[in-house]
């Protein structure tokens, strides 16, 4: 209860929840170290399915009014229908915990393969990737065209969302 702070539902995973819900269509989604997206009816407290990325998810998912974006730890990004069914996966070659962001019809996230990737949000096809020198758990940031993130490598990057460019690169460290 938001007044009381009185729980009102809970939902067992399964595994530790390293990801925050999100909510959209009467449901929330909620990625597990049990390695599943569940999806869980609002208003019956229910699990209305589970969907098994056979890794660990800590990526929270981006959801539009279509599909269901998010990573997994064995490097798969996934996008799923409202049914739980598999649309398309696009394989890394390491894990993600990137959080997804979507702009213009592409879907961004980073992996720890050392690479930021910009996906067609219909059909997975790779429209750019960027190559940093370390991995990134970071999540991107984007805003008028520019997306921003951050990297192991001890560097803040704004790329160009169109085209994956490099505008510029600010050390942290």
């Amino acid at each position: 209860n938001k007044r009381t702070g009185k729980i009102i539902w809970s939902y067992y995973c399964g595994g530790r929840v390293c990801s925050s819900p999100k909510i959209a269509e009467g449901h929330v989604f909620i990625g597990s170290d049990d390695a599943y997206l569940h999806a869980i009816n609002l208003m019956s407290t229910r699990s209305v399915w589970r969907f098994e990325a056979a890794s660990p998810i800590r990526s929270t998912p981006y959801i539009t009014n279509e599909m269901i974006y998010f990573g997994s730890e064995s490097g798969i990004f996934y996008a799923l229908d409202f049914h739980g069914d598999i649309v398309w996966t696009y394989a890394t070659k390491n894990g993600i915990s990137s959080s997804p962001v979507m702009s213009d019809g592409l879907v961004f996230f980073a992996s720890r393969d050392c690479y930021v990737y910009a996906l067609d949000a219909r059909g997975g096809w790779v429209k750019w990737r960027f190559h940093m020198t370390k991995g990134s758990n970071s999540s991107p940031f984007i805003k008028e065209g520019i997306l921003y993130i951050g990297s192991a490598d001890g560097n803040i990057y704004a790329l160009d969302s169109h085209s994956g460019k490099e505008i510029w690169r600010y050390p942290t460290t």
